[in-house]
């Protein structure tokens, strides 16, 4: 996670936060473009999931907090989404 944070931190702090630049950023520390999803929440908040097999790192960056990304590790969901949480919780 931290290296997920880290990476990310460079267009956090800029307000450059759209998909195209955290997939970027991400498939440049490794990981593959296939394991990478992009989202955005609102008009200041893009999302990514990053599917890792059997952990998946799931966060954000926000824009209106100039640099704040969040990042947070957890298992594979049991009801068979993978990583995406599923409707309705667990």
């Amino acid at each position: 996670m931290e290296k997920v944070k880290a990476g990310l931190a460079g267009i956090a702090e800029g307000r450059k936060t759209t998909e195209p630049r955290i997939r970027a950023a991400l498939t440049g520390l490794g990981y593959s473009s296939g394991a990478i999803t992009t989202g955005t929440f609102g008009p200041h908040r893009t999302t990514f999931l990053l599917d890792l097999g059997t952990i998946c790192v799931e966060g954000a960056l926000d824009g209106m907090v100039n640099g704040l990304v969040t990042a947070e590790a957890h298992g594979r969901y049991l009801e068979g989404t993978g990583c995406v949480k599923p409707v309705g919780g667990h």
